[in-house]
């Protein structure tokens, strides 16, 4: 993603602390919680971008032959180690989970909506190498930052846990 992106940085941090966010709504919490990996670029989703990551079964490169992602396998094989998926690029979040009906399986909200639905200081305590206060006020990240939960028990998409 970040090579078609057209990054110039990539980094990939495997975050070991247990955190969890308890403030936030319930809906979001299996995607805030520790040890996760985290990979961060500084590169934002084009209107492409979103459409076709959202895209679990297909793949809107699959016809362009310059595009890394052109299979439509590399993003989804994340599902591998986790269960939830949290993507920040521009102006936008998006939380995915697989597990769920295909209507409620990516839910986005707008950057600086983000507060609404988890306080400030504990998108921080996530997101702090890489986030702002401003960047989350702001509604603007100029980057993306992926986030997964590395799967800590077994559930409907995988056995296999990870620590």
């Amino acid at each position: 993603n970040a090579e078609d992106a057209g990054a110039t940085l990539v980094e990939v941090l495997h975050e070991t602390r247990k955190v969890q966010c308890p403030r936030a709504h319930n809906a979001v919490q299996k995607f805030l919680k520790g040890p996760a990996l985290c990979l961060y670029n500084n590169a934002t989703f084009t209107t492409d971008d979103w459409e076709g990551i959202r895209k679990l079964s297909d793949s809107i490169k699959k016809d362009d032959p310059l595009k890394v992602g052109q299979f439509g396998l590399g993003f989804k094989s994340v599902f591998h180690i986790t269960d939830a998926v949290t993507i920040i690029s521009g102006d936008k979040v998006l939380f995915m989970d697989p597990s769920e009906p295909e209507n409620k399986m990516c839910r986005i909200v707008s950057l600086k909506k983000l507060t609404n639905i988890c306080p400030l200081e504990d998108c921080l305590l996530f997101w702090s190498n890489y986030m702002s206060t401003q960047n989350i006020n702001d509604g603007h990240f100029a980057a993306t930052l992926f986030w997964f939960p590395l799967r800590e028990s077994p559930s409907k998409i995988s056995d296999t846990v990870y620590s």
